[in-house]
């Protein structure tokens, strides 16, 4: 029991490979190596928007919510492993139009009229999200009283979220709000682990390469990355029993601009970086209760774009 329980330790230590995925939202997968397991993920995403981060006005009267229900296959065997993901996406956007194109969306070829200024608009998508295919190598492994890791990783988030939704007037809802973005990227990154089974540091960096668009819009390439210290709470000493494991780390994405029929976009690309606080429960070996709360510290967007105050996200992983 004591061995199977310091193994889930170390496991859970081990999760951070692809956390920084923005694409998808692959958030605290455990990566299993040379234990031919299945993890079998389910995670949760709700983040809030108010107002713009450059606002020409103060009248700017913007809400807006986006959920993301993400279900995850990881599989390792030796040194190589795999992971298949697949997203379902609710985003809800009500505002008052100021003239912003961050919220009126000209930038998609709608003439907004004068009879519109005051109007309240509210603008929705629900469906499958784009799916992705990460393929990773291990270039290290190092286990005992002091563990260390090293990942390299590679895939393919596909365009299979529909990106067809259109408002009241017939127009295409921005591309934000769309279930996919209809972009092809080519994903690579590296990820490394070290610590004990008490206590880690773990680090992860991976960019998004624009491959190919199917729709007038292109998503931006970016680069997203996170560093997270976690610590054993309980037990403190001994090795039986559930686990509880606090997380303190920060998570950030850079991207650049987008595109729209071969044009970039004003308000769009920048910096985000949000510290990353929460807790895992570990009731039983290879079942793992995940609790996360995010709160932005740098945004540096440009142009006038949404205003996120917050994230919270929550997962639970069986080994089967």
């Amino acid at each position: 029991m004591k061995k199977t329980l310091l193994v889930g330790a170390i496991v859970l230590f081990l999760q951070d490979t692809a956390k920084s995925c923005e694409y998808c939202f692959i958030s605290e997968h455990g990566y299993v190596f040379d234990m031919n397991r299945t993890l079998i993920r389910l995670d949760s995403r709700f983040q809030s928007f108010s107002g713009l981060t450059k606002s020409p006005t103060s009248a700017d009267d913007v809400t807006a919510t986006y959920t993301t229900m993400q279900f995850t296959i990881n599989y390792a065997s030796g040194s190589w492993g795999y992971t298949v993901s697949l997203p379902y996406v609710y985003r809800f956007q009500k505002n008052t139009y100021v003239g912003a194109p961050a919220l009126h969306y000209e930038h998609l070829g709608r003439e907004v009229s004068t009879v519109d200024s005051s109007s309240v608009e509210t603008q929705s998508a629900r469906g499958i999200g784009d799916a992705v295919v990460l393929v990773r190598h291990a270039v290290l492994q190092q286990s005992g009283e002091t563990f260390a890791s090293a990942f390299v990783q590679a895939g393919v988030k596909l365009a299979t979220g529909f990106i067809g939704v259109r408002d009241a007037y017939g127009f295409l809802i921005h591309p934000h709000l769309q279930a996919g973005t209809g972009t092809t990227l080519a994903l690579i990154g590296a990820s490394g682990s070290y610590g004990t089974p008490k206590q880690s540091l773990d680090g992860s960096v991976l960019a998004g390469i624009p491959v190919h668009a199917f729709g007038p819009f292109r998503e931006a390439g970016s680069i997203n990355y996170d560093l997270t210290y976690r610590f054993r709470i309980l037990p403190e000493d001994a090795e039986d029993g559930p686990m509880l494991i606090q997380h303190l780390g920060i998570i950030g994405r850079v991207s650049w601009k987008e595109r729209y029929n071969g044009v970039y976009i004003a308000d769009s690309g920048g910096h985000y970086l949000f510290v990353n606080a929460g807790l895992t429960f570990i009731p039983l070996p290879g079942f793992n209760i995940d609790l996360f709360a995010q709160f932005p510290v740098i945004k540096q967007l440009t142009g006038n774009q949404l205003d996120e105050q917050f994230r919270l996200a929550s997962g639970i992983q069986v080994a089967l």
